[in-house]
């Protein structure tokens, strides 16, 4: 009894010792703390039930960009709403910096496959897929832009939708996801330069590419440079990037300079509290309307439209609106949110009906719910983001 008991205390003094040892390092060393996975569902809301009003006085000032931009569009259940708003907010610059860009739309897959870092703005049908500013920093970076009647998503889709068939992806993978693998194919070759030797996954893959592509005088070893270079740009835009947009690239560079190019602002604004993530303790809570219109003015008056990143589960829910939405239902955490984005192109105050009103463009398509001249209190209580851009001054 008495040796177990002794090695009791040996083990009781290594274990102290190692952890003071242990801490010291911990003390002496930068400790990054990890951000907890955000969980849905299982926040405190504080705002759940207090009524927002916008005053005339907060929606003092009348904007109607709507003659700025070409059709509406149609996602048509493709996950990237965020794409298709920021193709809008670009397009829209564009159209500041040169009147003949207005009432044209933008490809969306200009900035989502053509930029220099492709593979960051993904494809997904069913998550978020990415951000705003993804896509504006994917515009600033591309050398494939174009309108979108010169590369329209349909095509696309029936493009990767034929590429990923044999797992079923479509558009669920990323096109940088293949890439990464044909480099590893060529990795596990002793000579990469004679094609016999290339692993005959990758020999597969290259003939179902070629069997796609437009162009048509692409030889493996074209491509297989490009995985060997590691340079996905070239080869996406040899794949993936029709011959139309390319014959007619808008060259901003060029056309415009550096600054109109690069040096954009481009404004993120939070309507919550930016440390819910890491304090579980504090309840989610919303910015009230007054704020949020005051913001939506102020990227009116930088000289173009307002992104909205918004919980349209909730704003469907009043759809056609016989019933007031006056409570706040901007938590983003909320599992019936429904996170989704769209432009608002205009803003006004309506005397007949004494109310704020937005003008709101969905890519819906044409007569889809969740569109026109809307009641800004009833919108912006779902809105718990807003982007929005102009050139340097």
């Amino acid at each position: 009894m008495k040796a177990r008991y002794r090695k009791l205390i040996v083990l009781r003094n290594i274990f102290f010792v190692t952890f003071l040892l242990l801490s010291g390092v911990l003390l002496s060393a930068e400790v990054t703390i990890p951000i907890p996975e955000i969980k849905r569902g299982h926040y405190r809301y504080q705002n759940s039930d207090l009524e927002y009003k916008i005053s005339k006085s907060d929606c003092s000032v009348s904007f109607d960009n709507s003659s700025n931009f070409g059709p509406v569009r149609d996602q048509d259940g493709v996950g990237f709403c965020w794409a298709f708003a920021g193709a809008d907010l670009y397009g829209e610059y564009l159209c500041q910096l040169d009147r003949k860009y207005c009432g044209k739309n933008i490809s969306v897959l200009s900035g989502m496959l053509a930029g220099k870092n492709n593979w960051k703005y993904g494809i997904d049908t069913q998550g978020d897929g990415g951000h705003i500013l993804d896509i504006l920093e994917g515009f600033m970076l591309t050398g494939a832009l174009c309108e979108e009647k010169y590369w329209e998503l349909p095509s696309m889709d029936s493009f990767f939708c034929t590429l990923f068939n044999k797992d079923k992806k479509c558009f669920r993978d990323r096109m940088f996801k293949i890439f990464t693998q044909m480099r590893n194919e060529l990795e596990k070759s002793n000579n990469l330069l004679e094609c016999r030797n290339k692993p005959e996954k990758l020999f597969e893959f290259i003939s179902e590419i070629n069997s796609l592509i437009e162009h048509r005088d692409i030889s493996d070893e074209v491509i297989l440079d490009f995985v060997r270079e590691n340079n996905f740009e070239a080869l996406s835009k040899m794949i993936l990037v029709p011959i139309d947009c390319l014959k007619n690239n808008i060259n901003v560079l060029d056309e415009f300079g550096p600054s109109a190019a690069y040096d954009f602002q481009v404004f993120d604004v939070l309507f919550y509290e930016r440390d819910f993530q890491t304090d579980f303790s504090r309840p989610y809570k919303s910015e009230p309307n007054s704020r949020k219109v005051n913001e939506v003015i102020k990227g009116f008056q930088a000289g173009g439209s307002v992104a909205i990143t918004y919980c349209s589960k909730e704003l469907l829910k009043k759809y056609p609106f016989s019933n007031s939405l006056k409570t706040d239902h901007s938590n983003l955490l909320a599992d019936n949110c429904g996170n989704h984005a769209s432009v608002l192109t205009g803003v006004r105050w309506n005397d007949k009906k004494n109310r704020c009103e937005v003008k709101l463009r969905n890519s819906w398509g044409s007569g889809s719910p969740l569109s026109g001249w809307m009641d800004a209190q009833r919108v912006l209580n779902t809105v718990y983001k807003i982007n929005y851009m102009s050139k340097k001054k």
